[in-house]
């Protein structure tokens, strides 16, 4: 595997979002990969399932071999606006949202994953650089919200996260697309022809 080399000045390095290179149109279907649920009403979405996984298994691959080469210090943490965070035996690329003056002294760092929407609590340890032609890869992560389903028109019970979340989670699903927030880029979904189709069956 070809070794990828680390840009010398990456803090002004800006990852594109998938959201912003996609020309939506509504009513049409799109083939969504569900990556992360808070609730029917806040979730996350990537619109290239297969590309997302293989970028995903050719970045685990390449840090799990190249890793040591690309560690990056919490002391120059602040240089850096994006990096990867190892979590669980898995490679994330991620955002520090920890505070840089704390980030020396802090025994575990708070990381956003650009490509899942979620934020998780990583060891210092466990940062390493990103490598340069990882910045044109957009940011996978889409912001959802659930459209056309009264069930959800307020805020959900516990009981009604908990059954989205094991109904649609980590799922590929065709899902209708119903609106589109520009301004804070957020997707708006229809799941009803879903449960039509699973009725037919």
């Amino acid at each position: 595997m070809e070794h990828l080399n680390i840009s010398v000045s990456q803090e002004e390095k800006f990852i594109p979002m998938a959201f912003n290179m996609t020309d939506w149109t509504i009513m049409d279907m799109y083939e969504l990969k569900v990556v992360h649920v808070n609730t029917p009403l806040d979730f996350w979405v990537v619109k290239d399932p297969e590309e997302f996984e293989l970028f995903y298994r050719y970045l685990n691959s390449f840090y799990s071999i190249y890793g040591n080469s690309f560690k990056l210090i919490p002391s120059k943490c602040r240089e850096y606006k994006y990096c990867v965070v190892h979590v669980d035996s898995v490679y994330y690329r991620a955002i520090l949202i920890t505070d840089p003056l704390i980030v020396e002294s802090a025994m575990q760092l708070q990381a956003y994953l650009v490509d899942y929407g979620f934020i998780v609590e990583v060891k210092p340890t466990e940062l390493f650089c990103l490598a340069e032609e990882m910045y044109e890869i957009p940011q996978f992560a889409i912001r959802a919200t659930l459209a056309g389903s009264k069930m959800y028109e307020s805020v959900a019970s516990p009981e009604d996260v908990d059954n989205f979340k094991n109904e649609v989670d980590q799922q590929i699903l065709l899902l209708e697309l119903r609106g589109v927030d520009f301004e804070l880029g957020v997707i708006h979904l229809d799941f009803i022809d879903i449960d039509s189709d699973s009725d037919s069956e």
